[in-house]
């Protein structure tokens, strides 16, 4: 609940190596809130537009994931998604 506060501490860097990008990521939709869902959700929506194709698909898969752990926001992400 800590961590989940303070979510910004794992937003990836545009300089982090891939490998660090991935953890974050998976840390972050483990620590996914109705608190911070917004954040994470615009967080999430701009690393769609990497370059890393893996990334792009895990970020993508990251929405898809905090639609079903958090079914009062399925619909802001799927609004993400067809963005």
């Amino acid at each position: 609940e800590i961590l989940s506060s303070n979510i910004k501490v794992f937003f990836c860097k545009y300089n982090d190596p891939i490998y660090v990008k991935m953890e974050k990521l998976e840390a972050m939709i483990k620590l996914a809130s109705e608190d911070n869902i917004d954040q994470l959700l615009l967080e999430f929506k701009e690393y769609s537009t990497e370059i890393d194709v893996d990334f792009v698909r895990k970020a993508v898969r990251a929405i898809g994931r905090c639609a079903v752990s958090i079914a009062d926001s399925a619909q802001k992400c799927i609004n993400v998604l067809l963005d």
